[in-house]
């Protein structure tokens, strides 16, 4: 016997559109009693050995060349007049 095998070549291009109302009153009340208690106790041992061991080695070799041009014209013209007789 032969047997032909036809498709169906309509697709169905009804999408479902309802959605569940219903949703899942239930909520798990079951927490995790264990904490951990594992704390990390390595620290970083390693410090920072290098040291700046540059030194400035330029020195400041201007010298001030520069003069004061302006002299006191005041001269002190007032003499002693206490002087001591000799006895």
């Amino acid at each position: 016997m032969i047997s032909h095998s036809v498709t169906d070549p309509n697709t169905d291009l009804n999408t479902d559109l309802n959605t569940d109302p219903n949703t899942d009153p239930n909520t798990d009340p079951n927490t995790d009693p264990n904490t951990d208690l594992n704390t990390d106790s390595n620290t970083d041992s390693n410090t920072d050995s290098n040291t700046d061991s540059n030194t400035d080695s330029n020195t400041d070799s201007n010298t001030d060349l520069n003069t004061d041009p302006n002299t006191d014209p005041n001269t002190d013209s007032n003499t002693d007049p206490n002087t001591n007789p000799i006895i």
